[in-house]
Order: structure tokens, then sequence, then C-alpha cells
């Protein structure tokens, strides 16, 4: 884990090489607020960095046997080889976190354990964790990931970071549209910003 200093981020910026961030959501949800952070990002990215937000709708449950003993991905369906390639072609990935029963959601458990061999596509590839839930919850949630990572070798940012964003408080159309998920809060966007920008930051370092 790392934390970025923010005052070096805008001198990084004006020197940004093209880097590749890949977004994944823990919620497949339509109306989805996490996915809508990831998708507020996308929206305001720095120069000469893009963006692809992955769809988890398809993973199935993790199983071995869907390796059929293979060493690479040839035996594995169509949606996973999709999503370990959209990984390992990233520079860095931003993860939107939801929280469900004090950890992480089932989707991204699975779709991170898809990612972890043959060879593990997360491997020294730095992070940013993006979430909206119940604040504490999505912290134990957020810490959870965390040590996941540790694993992966995910370096996720430890600051700026963004967790206590209440969906479920009133008014509930303060940050979001309610039938969309998108971000509809000015501050919030500028938030999102400063994550993606400490990344971006972060990882120009990791590849010079």
């Amino acid at each position: 884990m790392i934390c970025c200093d923010t005052d070096s981020v805008s001198t990084a910026m004006l020197k940004t090489p093209a880097i590749k961030l890949v977004g994944i959501s823990g919620s497949v949800r339509k109306g989805s607020t996490n996915t809508g952070l990831l998708r507020a990002a996308k929206k305001n990215l720095p120069p000469n960095v893009t963006m692809e937000i992955v769809d988890l709708a398809d993973i199935p449950i993790y199983n071995d046997d869907l390796w059929e003993g293979k060493s690479d991905d040839s035996a594995l369906p169509e949606s996973l080889r999709k999503f370990r390639a959209q990984v390992a072609a990233a520079d860095a990935v931003v993860i939107a976190c939801p929280e469900y029963n004090f950890s992480v959601s089932s989707t991204l458990k699975t779709a991170l354990d898809w990612g972890s061999k043959n060879p593990n596509v997360f491997a020294n590839k730095p992070g940013a964790i993006l979430g909206a839930g119940g604040t504490f919850a999505t912290v134990q949630a957020q810490n959870h990931l965390r040590q996941i990572g540790v694993f992966l070798g995910i370096t996720f940012l430890n600051y700026p970071h963004l967790f206590a964003i209440n969906r479920f408080a009133p008014p509930h159309n303060a940050h979001f549209d309610a039938a969309t998920g998108e971000v509809i809060h000015e501050d919030l966007h500028k938030k999102i910003s400063g994550i993606i920008e400490a990344l971006v930051a972060y990882t120009i370092k990791q590849k010079a």
C-alpha cells in the first residue's frame, strides 16, 4: 500500500505518458452507484490516460476444473479470457468495492480469484479503491480488499481515498441519480478525479 504525494501530482500530469486503466466494479446491478463511480472517473481522465470498465456479469463462480489442467487461458469461457486480457493489458486498476456483509461482494471476489493464477494478471499493478455504501461497513470491505491485494501484488494507494459516501442516508439523490447510479454531485466528481490523478502519478513513477 502506498500514500501518494499529492503535491507532485500536477507536475506528473504535465508529463503523462500513455497510461491505460482498467475499472472493475463489484456490482453488476444496472443502477449500481459503485459502477457509477467508475463511469465518473472515466469522464474526467487526465490527458493521455484511457480507462476500460470491465463487465463481470457473465463471470462464473471460481472453479479450478474450468482450467482443464492447462496453464493458460485456452480452456476458459470467453468471458473469462476477455476479463483476464483486459486486466493484463492495463497499467493500473481502479476497483469500485461495494460492501456485502462487512466484506467484498462475491462478484468481485470471484473475479479477483480468476485473475490470480496462470498467470496472475494483477501482479505488480498500482491500484485505487472507490466505494459507495454504508461508511463504516464500506471501510471494512475495503480493508478486506487491501488484504486480498497483498496476495495479488496490487499496490493500493492509501491516500487519497473514497469510502464515506453513504448512499443510504437521505437525501438519497445528494450524490447519485437514484435510477442510474450516475454521480451528480460536483464535489464527488472532484474527489474521484483527485484519486485518479494520484493513481496515474504513482503509475508513472513505477514505470520510470
